[in-house]
């Protein structure tokens, strides 16, 4: 069994139906006026990753240290 053939609109109003949807699509991928928005999420999104990324160990090694004073006042080290 064939696959259904569907008809391809012809003629000008086809035609004025494509242009229309051309300029549309243009017009939306040329407009800038979200571009600012979007521009500080990014930055946003890529300082989380950083402070994310480099506090985890920082905050291990803080932990080490308070470990180590508890430790020399003759407390107990937390795990």
């Amino acid at each position: 069994m064939s696959p259904p053939v569907i008809p391809v609109p012809r003629g000008p109003r086809s035609c004025q139906m494509f242009l229309k949807l051309y300029v549309k699509v243009r017009v939306f991928f040329e407009s800038t006026e979200g571009a600012s928005a979007i521009e500080y999420a990014i930055v946003a999104a890529m300082v989380a990753v950083v402070v994310v990324v480099f506090i985890a160990p920082i905050g291990d090694q803080v932990k080490e240290i308070f470990n180590k004073i508890t430790v020399g006042i003759g407390g107990t080290a937390v795990s």
